[in-house]
């Protein structure tokens, strides 16, 4: 009697467990934070999932004892399958690729599996030989089922709460449903075990329990996991808001929100990205002495309420909170996030032509509490979280990059592109199925891909030309700066990573051709050549991009400086007989041949200050699109009475600012701070003629 009470109470603390961790499990899938006691239920279901962790198969060898069911034959006819999966999934090619970035590789669904029916199997064995207590009972199929749906149920539930990352999600899921499924289950077995709700009604209540079951999970699993992916799901789930150059936002920001992506950092769980963001021009798009200079003046002679044009890219925190005017009443505002963590993942749509820093944007929903408390919560359910900040279909692509970095300007005659960093001047949705080269592979590469697949994590420093960010930027974040500097003059020495990709570099044919034309070399691929004339030396240098799926360079053309260098001297004393493009006292050659454009005033003077509200005219623009050669020919008169052979050297050279801006924004002489980059070079020898 005493071992039949122990049982008993052993089988009853199992069903117990179970149903604790089904009801406050059904009230947080159902849920979101902000219901009623929406954490104390998740507390009280991880807590009892926990318990059943440990009480499962201790509960279930007591059942079994007690009923004197022999279930091990069964569970191996019912493991059959099971383990095809397993060996389809893990062991052979197969469709493993469907799991692989959405399970964790330590834990699958298929693996959790497995390993359930491992520790049943060793359960049931141990129930043969133990004695029989009372008239042995059938072994039922809805028993079989019902604990083959609770272990993995339990292993991915614990597989989920320890990861991070997209890996996670794909545990939860599989978690929820697997939870259901044993929910579902306990009315058939119930039914056959107790003899109740004989025949059709019997039959009725079982596919009642899981037609509901389904549908509300499938329901659920849509809105809390995939609904924020789509503009439809965004503007259901929260409240939207548009940001426009000649307006403010209708719905706003809350304050505190601003200057906060330091925050994503301080939790734990984005503290790499946080870091590689914190040394990016991104974050100080805003504070950059550059911009300020620029904005001061709009600002003197416009009003503040100009300068939202501006914040729209620059700084979109204080535009999406509808602080602008306010911010910049005294010219450019104080140190704030730049393009932060909410600028690119708290938006999710934008109106065609993209551009110019139109974007739509979701207000983040209040998980409730402050500091501490707030983070324990997101931590025990990032799903708002994820829904709040996770980018959506248009912002994980190369349009959402195009918010900002395609950007025009209205003219008298029409509208001028000023910066464009696609393929063409269209707008790069017109053909989203193209095989192309797109933004992230090259600028965004993978430098920690996570654990459990292959989606990565997307390096956040955005190396481009930006070598000498230390040079502009405000005090106080120089180890950060400098980690960027260094990311970004690997990409210019040609460091194009492809880990990123899924499986190698013929995954995408076009970025493997750029990827090799990258391997130690510049952006531009560069041949020159010499030969005798009757005006003296012709150069003809040809430049090639094969490195950028975009035009070079892309701007803005009123601040860069792009120009070929030639040299031309002795091969064997070294003394110059011809040198165009070099730099004296700060100035570049004005006889170099340049690439870029011309920016003009109403007075046909170039543009100054970067005063892009006085814009008229964009004039002898050239750029080298993608695959695209582009000649340059001099012809140099040279005195080579007497020269040995000739060395001929050509360059390509980018300098971030011109010496005007960098002396209006940063004072006299300070052109000396900025680099001179090579984006490609030659050279060749000429005889005497």
């Amino acid at each position: 009697m005493a071992l039949r009470r122990i049982l008993r109470g052993a089988s009853t603390l199992g069903y117990a467990l179970l149903l604790a961790c089904v009801l406050p499990g059904l009230w947080v899938l159902l849920g979101e934070p902000g219901w009623p006691l929406y954490f104390a239920a998740l507390r009280l279901h991880v807590l009892a999932g926990q318990g059943l962790a440990i009480a499962a198969l201790p509960a279930l060898l007591a059942h079994l004892w007690l009923t004197g069911s022999r279930p091990f034959l069964g569970l191996v006819v019912v493991a059959l399958p099971l383990a095809g999966l397993w060996w389809v999934f893990e062991r052979g090619d197969g469709l493993r690729w469907m799991l692989d970035g959405y399970l964790h590789r330590g834990l699958s669904a298929v693996e959790a599996s497995g390993l359930s029916v491992l520790a049943l199997l060793a359960v049931a064995a141990a129930v043969q030989v133990l004695p029989r207590l009372e008239r042995p009972q059938k072994t039922r199929l809805s028993g079989l089922l019902l604990a083959l749906a609770i272990g993995p149920a339990i292993a991915l539930g614990w597989s989920g709460s320890q990861i991070r990352g997209d890996a996670r999600w794909g545990a939860l899921i599989g978690h929820s449903a697997l939870g259901l499924a044993a929910t579902a289950l306990i009315v058939p077995h119930y039914r056959a075990v107790r003899r109740r709700w004989p025949g059709r009604r019997g039959a009725a209540i079982t596919v009642l329990a899981a037609g509901v079951l389904t549908a509300f999970w499938g329901g659920q699993i849509e809105r809390t996991y995939f609904a924020s992916f789509t503009a439809e799901g965004a503007e259901a789930r929260w409240v939207t808001a548009a940001l426009s150059p000649t307006a403010v936002p209708e719905h706003r920001l809350p304050v505190p929100l601003v200057a906060a992506s330091a925050g994503c950092g301080a939790s734990g769980c984005h503290a790499e990205l946080t870091e590689q963001w914190a040394g990016s021009a991104h974050r100080f798009a805003a504070s950059n002495a550059l911009y300020v200079a620029a904005v001061n003046g709009l600002v003197a002679d416009r009003g503040p309420a100009a300068a939202l044009a501006c914040a729209l890219c620059h700084d979109p925190d204080r535009a999406m909170a509808g602080q602008v005017e306010a911010a910049y009443a005294e010219g450019a505002p104080g140190d704030g996030d730049g393009v932060s963590c909410l600028a690119c993942h708290a938006a999710y749509d934008a109106d065609a032509p993209v551009g110019d820093g139109r974007v739509k944007f979701r207000l983040p929903r209040p998980y409730g509490g402050e500091g501490d408390v707030e983070r324990r919560r997101i931590l025990a359910d990032p799903r708002l979280h994820r829904g709040n900040f996770q980018a959506s279909e248009h912002l994980m692509s190369d349009e959402g990059c195009g918010v900002c970095h395609r950007a025009s300007h209205p003219l008298a005659d029409g509208v001028a592109l000023l910066q464009n960093p696609y393929r063409a001047e269209g707008d790069p949705g017109v053909d989203p199925d193209a095989e192309r080269v797109s933004c992230g592979l090259c600028h965004m590469p993978t430098t920690t891909p996570q654990s459990g697949g292959r989606m990565p994590l997307y390096e956040h420093r955005w190396p481009g030309l930006n070598v000498d960010l230390a040079a502009y930027v405000p005090a106080g974040s120089e180890q950060a700066v400098e980690a960027g500097r260094q990311a970004t003059q690997r990409f210019v020495d040609g460091g194009l990573d492809a880990s990123h990709l899924p499986d190698a570099l013929d995954d995408n044919p076009e970025f493997a051709a750029y990827a090799r034309a990258a391997a130690g070399r510049g952006l531009l691929e560069v041949d020159a050549s010499a030969r005798w004339t009757a005006d003296g030396l012709t150069v003809v240098v040809d430049a090639t991009n094969r490195r950028a799926a975009h035009p070079l360079p892309i701007g803005p053309f009123d601040l860069n400086e792009v120009w070929l260098e030639v040299l031309v001297q002795e091969a064997a004393g070294g003394k110059v007989l011809a040198h165009v493009g070099a730099i004296v006292d700060g100035a570049v050659d004005p006889r170099a041949p340049r690439l870029g454009a011309r920016m003009l005033d109403v007075q046909g003077d170039p543009l100054r200050e970067h005063r892009l509200d006085r814009l008229a005219a964009v004039a002898e623009r050239r750029q080298i699109g993608p695959g695209e050669t582009h000649r340059e020919t001099l012809r140099l008169a040279i005195d080579a009475a007497g020269a040995d052979n000739l060395l001929v050297s050509a360059a390509w050279r980018f300098r971030r600012v011109n010496p005007a801006f960098a002396a209006f924004a940063l004072g006299s002489g300070a052109i000396d701070r900025f680099a001179v980059l090579t984006l490609g070079l030659d050279s060749t020898a000429v005889a005497p003629p």
